[in-house]
């Protein structure tokens, strides 16, 4: 029974770290030019793709973030009025933030996150004040930024993510099987 509590005390305590919330900034800089998505790895396990939203749109990628371009951006390939990007990730992680450049105050923008049965919602929506803009952790698998006013001119630089957690339930349960697991062997070699 000792050893069946000490086994169970060591895997708490080598995997609780392990599953402490990293925290895991992506940089979406780069010299890739227009496509029709970007992908990245968020470091620790799933990808996320970036693809353009409006009309005859594609993914602008420079040094300073990702943009949209399309016929009626005259040059610019910011996020400007009618255009935005959709970010959807392979799992659900922790949205942390995001971050613009080109970003002044008279810009404003939406966010509009994917509240887990397909819609999105729409009570996530901020003026141009917040940068970056903070997720307060919120857990998810899809968002898009779009920008709101007819001038207004911006790109994504980067995000802010993070792993979503085992509940400490999951580690309760797996310590019970285990134990489970050593009870019924005992009970075999006797």
């Amino acid at each position: 029974m000792r050893s069946l509590i000490a086994a169970v005390a060591l895997l708490a305590s080598t995997s609780l770290p392990a599953l402490a919330a990293t925290t895991s900034g992506i940089d979406l800089g780069g010299q890739g030019g227009d496509a029709e998505s970007y992908s990245f790895d968020t470091g620790f396990g799933p990808k996320v793709t970036i693809r353009a939203l409006g009309w005859w749109t594609e993914v602008s990628q420079n040094a300073a973030g990702l943009g949209v371009d399309s016929w009626y951006d005259l040059g610019n390939d910011q996020i400007n009025a009618l255009e935005g990007l959709s970010f959807s990730f392979s799992e659900k992680v922790r949205l942390n933030s995001v971050t613009f450049s080109g970003f002044d105050r008279w810009d404003t923008y939406g966010i509009y996150v994917s509240v887990g049965d397909g819609r999105l919602s729409d009570d996530i929506i901020t003026l141009g004040s917040d940068n970056p803009f903070s997720f307060g952790g919120v857990v998810s698998d899809y968002f898009k930024v779009a920008a709101l006013g007819p001038l207004d001119s911006f790109r994504v630089a980067s995000l802010e993510v993070a792993p979503v957690p085992l509940p400490g339930a999951g580690l309760l349960l797996l310590g019970g099987l285990g134990g489970f697991a050593v009870l019924r062997r005992r009970k075999r070699s006797a």
